[in-house]
């Protein structure tokens, strides 16, 4: 199958479109997981606002849960009870020993009455911790929530601002679950497209190269395909010019017997003289036709001379005054104080050829 130019269009316009709408579902894709990346280290980021949160507070009681050791040895249970021992009174309580965060747990409930918990510290932390996972420019807020019942106590931003905020999951922050945290978070698009910015530019130059080199490849078959189109009229305009010569030179050497029987050597001279001009341009026709295909010259170097001008004519009107299909009557009337013209012989011939045989026709 041999494409033309309607078909190398297409077939551009198709690549291009495709190599948009790829990047298009890249950049989309890109942008859902950094979406799904905010949502994932939002919990963890929380978990470590409240550990940071709790540690100020108990730092600042200075430390006075003191408890017996954890575990009795040959102790394999998982649920077991434990005694807390405070200024004033003490307790038991039931955990599970594979809680990595009971003791916390534990001293967040003993804190909530001596020193409540900072909601407005929290969120801050919040915040911090996300920025240092690389969620930046972020919305927060805390909801601090009595959770037997389904109740907020506090939260850090009363008048939010609007638009939808993604909740993290409920971190639980007491021995009894009665209390628990959740955070609040709400990002732009924008602030999620600059974290895309290298991938962004990486994407807008590979569409430039590719729309660059494709249009370049475009570029250069129409340039082929004019300048082949070009060589090829050439060619067939010249081709077409074959049967003059040819038919020329036949006929005149077909008198040539019948004026040697005659005697007649001025008339053989002249149409052997004539029959080799012809030819002559003949040679020149298959030169140039062999050029124009071997591409050897973009254009048609012509080889100008000084032609005169009565000689050029009084040829013409008796190469065309002996016409045998058609009574034909030439005269010359030179009207005309130029003697010469500057032109290539065989082109300029080819010229008054036509003219002649049109008008003749």
């Amino acid at each position: 199958m041999q494409l033309n130019a309607r078909h190398i269009q297409i077939i551009t316009l198709v690549i291009l479109f495709t190599i948009l709408g790829g990047q298009a579902i890249w950049i989309y894709n890109l942008y859902e997981a950094q979406h799904r990346l905010i949502t994932q280290v939002k919990d963890e980021a929380l978990q470590t606002a409240i550990l940071q949160e709790h540690r100020y507070r108990h730092e600042t009681m200075g430390g006075t849960i003191v408890s017996n050791p954890r575990f009795h040895e040959g102790d394999t249970s998982r649920y077991i009870t434990k005694t807390i021992t405070l200024i004033d009174t003490s307790f038991q309580v039931q955990f599970d020993r594979y809680d990595p965060y009971v003791d916390v747990k534990l001293s967040q409930f003993i804190l909530k009455d001596h020193m409540p918990l900072n909601i407005a510290m929290l969120d801050s932390l919040y915040k911090k911790e996300l920025s240092n996972r690389g969620v930046t420019e972020a919305s927060t807020y805390i909801e601090y929530i009595d959770i037997k019942n389904d109740k907020v106590l506090q939260h850090s931003k009363p008048n939010k601002s609007s638009g939808e905020y993604s909740a993290s999951e409920l971190v639980v922050i007491d021995i009894f679950n009665t209390l628990g945290i959740k955070g609040y978070i709400q990002i732009s698009p924008t602030a999620i497209i600059k974290t895309m910015i290298l991938q962004l530019v990486l994407t807008a130059l590979l569409i430039i190269i590719c729309s660059f080199f494709l249009t370049i490849i475009i570029r250069t078959f129409f340039r082929r395909e004019k300048t082949e189109k070009m060589r090829q009229d050439s060619v067939n305009t010249m081709t077409h010019e074959f049967k003059r010569p040819l038919s020329v030179a036949v006929a005149q050497i077909a008198l040539i017997p019948h004026y040697l029987q005659k005697g007649n050597t001025d008339r053989v001279q002249h149409y052997a003289e004539q029959s080799l001009l012809e030819l002559q341009k003949l040679n020149t026709y298959t030169e140039r036709i062999q050029k124009l295909s071997n591409n050897t010259r973009e254009t048609i170097q012509l080889h100008k001379e000084h032609i005169n001008i009565e000689d050029f004519f009084t040829a013409l009107v008796e190469k065309y005054k002996d016409v045998e299909e058609k009574s034909v009557t030439m005269n010359l009337l030179m009207n005309t104080s130029q003697t010469t013209v500057y032109a290539e012989l065989l082109h300029f011939s080819n010229i008054m050829d036509n003219l002649v045989e049109n008008a003749i026709k």
